[in-house]
Formats: C-alpha cells, sequence, structure tokens
C-alpha cells in the first residue's frame, strides 16, 4: 500500500531504466528496489522447482509467485512472511537499509 493506503499505481518491473528484471538498473524508486531485490532471492531460491510447487509449499498461489519473480506485483507482508516460512530468508536487510539512505549500522 502506498501513501494513505492506495496500492502503488506503478508495478516494480516499471521503474526499469535499463537491462533485464530482476537485475536491471531501477530509477531510484525505494520500494521497486525492495521489490527487486526479493524477486532476484525468490528466484534463487526456488532452483529449478516450478512455481506452483514452491505455492503449494508456502501456501500462496502459483500466480502471486509469477508476478512476483516477474516483477509485476509489490509482495505483501503476508506473502513474504508465508514464502520466507517455506524457503528460508529472502528480505536482505542491509539492502534495505541502503535503499533508504542508511547503512548497515544505522
Amino acid at each position: 500500500m502506498g501513501p494513505r493506503g492506495r496500492k502503488p499505481q506503478q508495478r516494480p518491473i516499471d521503474h526499469v531504466r535499463s537491462g533485464v528484471w530482476p537485475e536491471a538498473e531501477l530509477d531510484g524508486d525505494v520500494s521497486a528496489a525492495y521489490a527487486q531485490d526479493f524477486a532476484y532471492r525468490l528466484e534463487q531460491a526456488i532452483a529449478g522447482r516450478s512455481h506452483t510447487e514452491i505455492g503449494e509449499l508456502a501456501g500462496v498461489s502459483r500466480m502471486t509467485v509469477s508476478l512476483i519473480v516477474a516483477g509485476k506485483t509489490y509482495p505483501t507482508l503476508w506473502t513474504i512472511a508465508r514464502l520466507e516460512a517455506a524457503l528460508g530468508p529472502l528480505v536482505a536487510e542491509k539492502k534495505a537499509r541502503l535503499a533508504l539512505g542508511r547503512d548497515a549500522a544505522g
């Protein structure tokens, strides 16, 4: 959700300046950078398994997994929690702090 509880107008992939998602250069949007890092880590954790298998393992839909990996949606906190419970940590604290302009200690 964006300001005042509204959904973001753009998808994470809409912030790509150059390159291919999820390794592309973005336009500096913090939320998109966070979603990009999560999508990249999720893709690595999937490691050849199907989105259907991951969805069943985590208790989320195959479509949700596919949309996150493709950068077409922002994952909800509920979805992040379910995926991490099934696959292990996917959120990079240091990356999130750097995206917000803070160092790892701050």
